[in-house]
Formats: structure tokens, sequence, C-alpha cells
């Protein structure tokens, strides 16, 4: 298992900066995903990483080793791609075996150690079979296959599953965990699918314009966002401006609100924030009766009296649309019943899943 260390690396093309002096840690062993959208430089430094650029300052390093010297074969890194780039006139097996061969290997040597990741790519029998002979999903198994065959110190991925379909993206999102955990192999994944890099990752780092922006857990980055873009691109979310009255209360549009308590080193009276609640963490209490709604608007432990704008089933999920006193707020339901447009409901609001946010893009967490 090999650590890779990202040294203040830096990388422009035609004067136009992609990566600014960028430092990332990535332990021995780990799945580590590079989330973030189009043109934030997480390609790029996968890139840079595999030894198919080379970074205008900075170093990069596996086990303390700097590997800018070595070109991209010298590296022992198995990749694939967004595209499977198999050779459509070889079959499977020589396909899997096409890096074995390129080390010296004979194709009756190879044959069981290709076997042997075939089958832990759920593709045994598949042998002496083309690609225009598999589906898209089987097609991007033996490109894992492929790279994992030669026993790489490292597995890079660039946007694996975007050219699947739904069902396939699940199927292949469990096969990398498995087949990532069984070798236990350092794995680094460029994704722009926050689901995908959340099921996938023990780490996590999201980049805008060529900075990581925040690096942790995804449990970290999904409940204690640093700053709202963060926020925003893990998903469903509700930014609601706040002030903050002591370490566990801030007072709102809603009212006041119980929060998750601050650090006393990060806390300061009267500060203007954001509050980070995610629409899967808002319950939705039964309806109550309109003489009642008025005072639960303004009780304490976090309910407020709401009404329904809209709402949108999708499959499984409800997705709603809620009116509180003027402020609206977003909802998801895992609830099989259904409220429609204008009903009256209560809101709650778990103090825990309440997350400060500071303008200068500090959190409180505890």
């Amino acid at each position: 298992m090999t650590r890779v260390h990202i040294e203040g690396v830096s990388k422009s093309y035609d004067a136009h900066p992609v990566l600014h002096a960028l430092d990332l840690m990535v332990d021995a062993g780990y799945f580590f995903t590079l989330l973030g959208p189009s043109g934030c430089g997480k390609t790029t430094l996968l890139r840079l990483i595999a030894g198919l650029l080379d970074p205008d300052a900075g170093d990069i390093r596996f086990d303390g080793e700097s590997v800018l010297s070595r070109p991209p074969e010298g590296r022992n890194i198995g990749m694939v791609f967004q595209q499977h780039v198999l050779f459509p006139h070889m079959t499977v097996e020589e396909n899997v075996a096409f890096g074995l061969r390129m080390r010296g290997t004979g194709i009756r040597e190879a044959r069981p150690k290709v076997n042997e990741v075939l089958e832990m790519v759920q593709l045994a029998g598949y042998n002496r079979r083309f690609p225009r002979q598999l589906s898209g999903g089987q097609q991007q198994r033996v490109a894992l296959a492929r790279a994992v065959v030669v026993d790489p110190v490292l597995l890079l991925l660039d946007e694996p599953l975007s050219n699947l379909d739904a069902r396939l993206r699940d199927d292949m999102r469990a096969l990398l965990r498995s087949v990532q955990r069984s070798l236990g192999i350092t794995t680094i994944c460029v994704t722009h699918d926050q689901t995908e890099a959340i099921e996938l990752s023990d780490r996590m780092a999201v980049m805008f314009d060529g900075k990581i922006a925040q690096e942790g857990s995804p449990a970290e980055l999904f409940e204690q966002p640093v700053s709202a873009m963060v926020a925003e691109f893990l998903g469903s979310t509700n930014l609601l401006p706040a002030r903050l009255l002591d370490r566990s209360h801030a007072e709102t549009s809603l009212g006041p609100v119980h929060v998750r308590s601050c650090p006393d080193q990060l806390y300061a009276a009267q500060e203007d924030v954001l509050l980070n609640i995610r629409c899967e963490h808002i319950a939705i209490l039964p309806a109550v009766e309109d003489a009642e709604a008025p005072s639960l608007a303004r009780l304490a432990g976090n309910h407020v009296a709401a009404e329904v704008v809209s709402s949108v089933y999708r499959g499984g999920l409800v997705f709603y649309r809620m009116n509180v006193d003027g402020t609206p707020l977003s909802v998801i339901d895992r609830s099989d019943r259904q409220f429609v447009p204008g009903a009256r409901v209560v809101l709650r609001i778990p103090p825990e899943h309440v997350s400060v946010i500071r303008d200068d893009a500090r959190t409180f967490s505890s």
C-alpha cells in the first residue's frame, strides 16, 4: 500500500492557472475521491499523479519518494478512464493480459492471473469474447481488471462510471469498493457525482477553481461543510441567514433555532452566520389544527408550522417546498405519505443536524 503526498503542486495551461500550490495527503490503502465541477482541476491533478503531465511547481511523492523523474510506465500505476479504451481486435483475455505482456510475461504464464482478476470483477468465463460482444458495464469491468492485473501500487479512476446508466452505476460502485477493499490498494478517484463520492470514499476532497475547499470523511463534509459552496455541492440543503446568540442558539427568520454546539474558541456572540440544514434531516410531523400553528411556529426545540407549497414524488422520496412565515424551506421525506399543496404541517429540525457556517469559511462543529 502506498501513501501519496501532493506538495505545493501548481499547473497552468497557456498562462491560465489550473492548480494553485495544492497540498494533499492520501493515506495508504484509502479510497480517496476528488470531487468538484467540470474545470476545477481534478482531472489535471490525476494526470499529474499518473505522470501524463508535468507540474509547473511542487512535488509528488509515493511513500516519501519523488516520482517526478519517473515516466508513467515507471510509476506502477493502474488507471481506468472515463472511456473504456479497450483494444477492439483483442479478446477480453488479451485485453486484460496486455499490461503483463508488455512486462514480458507470456500469455500462458499470464492466464492464471487474468482468470483470477476476471473472477474478481465477475467476468469469469468471458475470456474469449471481444469488446463488441460486451455491455458498457462489462467493458468497464474489463478495463478495471486490466488496471489491477499488474499489481499496481496505486489505482487511478477518472470518472469511471459517468458513461453508465443509473442501475449499472450502482452495481459498479459496489464492485469498485469490493475490489479496492479486497486488494487493499490506494485508490484516487475523480468524479463530479456527489453520491458516488460519498458512497465510495474513505476520505474525499471538494475542489473549486484549482484549490481544495475542504477535505475529510464523507460524513464530515456532508454534515459540517466549511462554506456555502461546499454545502450546496454536496446535495440539497437549506442555507438560512442567522445571528448567533450563544454557543447553542441562533436568531433566524423562523425565530430562535437550536444549533449544534459551537466551540468556545470559534464562538462570537451577535455574529452573522449561515445555518446549514440538510433537506433529509427535516422531519414532517402530522398536520395540526390552524389554531395551534401560531404557537408552534415559535416553540423551542426547533418545531415550526409550515405550509406545503409543492411536492414531487421521485420513487420512494418526496421533495417538498415549504413556506414558514415567508421563509422557504426544502424538505426530502422518505415516508410513503404525500402532503398536497396548501396542507398545514409541522417541521422538526434536529439541533444536532444544524451546523453553522461562518462568512470566512470556517465552521462551528462539535
